[in-house]
């Protein structure tokens, strides 16, 4: 190869100028070895080429007269815009992602676009009135102050203007019609401009009231039949009033005018209910406040009867008790002056005690009675004894006469007769003969018996055997 100074050799104006199959670099080595290699100078050109599909364009296609290369990355602004790449295959996409919802069309120019942010009626839509079914009322006037109705798919309607106390009244199969309220039972409806008043007298009752656990305040009103002040009313405090009128109350929970009956036919029962702690129920008449003026009488009376059978019994009952001989009694007493003071008293051993006075007999008519039991000594003799088992009955001798100045005792057998108790004897004597009268006393007074004894006191002539008798009488 001919030497050539560099000066000679021509300037290329670019790398492309290049003979790409006769353009060598001459090679040397640093060794001294004889220069015997080349190398093409369009190896040292580098190219870029594209590797994939021709879509999606790629951002470099290629480099030339240059050994840099420049590259510029993809940043999204907001979420709207995502940027991925692909990993599998051969493409090794860049992946652009649009966020649909979260693009607001409101933030776009829409002077050129499909789509509109808000829509004008009187420009977007024009003299064609709005279906229904696009949300309009598909007509094109309405009636000033109507209310609308719906018809399905079909235009809406509008009724006319409702007056005073009109209300839309629907049937439940075609469309509602314009109507009043009507009153019914108690219940009056008046209609006013823009306003309905319903009132309710409440002057009869068409069925049950049921106050469901309510409350009536009843004030100062009464219940009563004909809606006078008259019947029963609640007065202050609570407290209940049964009459005519309300000027006897008195400080009780209850009050009645004229009288309390209960049902016929039913046994009642009017009692304090049971309590732990002992209760007094007191049936008192009226104290007087009038001068000179007399208590209020009590009076309990049983029931009359009628036809052949007898009146109600009037009862007075002691409190029972659960042990013997602890049973209530039945007292009686009066007033001396201002002090209670018993005077008769039922025990529980069912004796009757005159605890103050006397038991007084004012009917010259009347007096004591006792049943009378009677009992025969027997033939053979006056000293005959006899069992009899009352406070008060007939004994009737032994038809056996009694010789002059002679006496004979038996004795009687009487479980009522108690030590001390007096027993007074009446002789029934019959002797008709020999002017002889027999007499009679006791003795021997015991518990259980006492003894008669019986005596002729003449000193002549013997009674005779008409049996006679003795009445007595045990006062313990």
């Amino acid at each position: 190869m001919a030497s050539t100074k560099i000066s000679a050799l021509v300037n290329l104006a670019a790398l492309t100028a290049l003979d790409s199959a006769n353009d060598y670099l001459v090679l040397g080595n640093a060794t001294g070895t004889p220069i015997n290699n080349k190398i093409l100078a369009s190896l040292f050109l580098t190219t870029l080429s594209s590797i994939g599909h021709d879509t999606p364009k790629y951002i470099i296609s290629s480099v030339s007269n240059t050994n840099a290369v420049v590259q510029k990355g993809l940043k999204s602004a907001n979420s709207k815009l995502t940027i991925t790449d692909t990993t599998s295959g051969s493409d090794k996409n860049i992946l652009l992602t649009i966020d649909e919802t979260a693009i607001d069309l409101s933030n776009c120019i829409n002077t050129t676009s499909p789509f509109l942010s808000t829509v004008n009626l009187a420009s977007n839509v024009g003299a064609t009135i709005l279906p229904v079914a696009n949300g309009g009322t598909g007509v094109a006037t309405l009636t000033d102050g109507g209310v609308l109705l719906g018809s399905g798919t079909g235009a809406i309607t509008a009724t006319g203007v409702l007056t005073n106390g009109q209300l839309l009244i629907g049937d439940g199969t075609t469309d509602p019609a314009i109507a009043t309220l009507t009153g019914g039972t108690n219940v009056t409806v008046v209609g006013g401009a823009g306003t309905i008043t319903i009132n309710a007298a409440f002057a009869t009752a068409s069925g049950t009231l049921d106050m469901a656990n309510n409350n009536i305040k009843l004030g100062t009103g009464w219940l009563s039949d004909t809606a006078s002040a008259g019947g029963l009313t609640v007065t202050a405090a609570n407290k209940v009033y049964v009459g005519a009128s309300a000027s006897e109350i008195s400080a009780s929970s209850l009050n009645v005018d004229s009288g309390l009956t209960f049902v016929g036919g039913k046994a009642q029962t009017l009692e304090v209910a049971d309590n732990a702690s002992t209760a007094t129920f007191t049936i008192k008449g009226s104290d007087t406040t009038g001068t000179n003026a007399a208590g209020g009488n009590v009076v309990l009376q049983a029931g009359a009867g009628n036809g052949t059978v007898v009146g109600g019994h009037l009862k007075l009952v002691g409190g029972a008790a659960t042990t013997a001989n602890y049973g209530g009694t039945i007292q009686m007493s009066t007033y001396d002056g201002t002090t209670e003071t018993l005077a008769v008293q039922v025990d529980n051993a069912q004796d009757v005690h005159a605890v103050a006075g006397n038991l007084v007999v004012d009917t010259a008519t009347k007096g004591l009675v006792f049943p009378r039991t009677t009992v025969t000594q027997g033939a053979g003799a006056l000293t005959n004894g006899v069992t009899i088992n009352a406070t008060a009955g007939i004994i009737i001798l032994s038809a056996t006469g009694l010789a002059a100045t002679t006496n004979a005792e038996f004795t009687v057998t009487n479980s009522t007769v108690v030590t001390g108790s007096i027993i007074l004897l009446t002789l029934q004597d019959e002797n008709t003969t020999d002017n002889v009268q027999l007499s009679a006393t006791t003795h021997t007074i015991a518990d259980g018996s006492f003894k008669i004894s019986i005596v002729n006191p003449h000193s002549s002539g013997t009674s005779s055997t008409t049996a006679s008798k003795i009445h007595y009488l045990v006062i313990n």
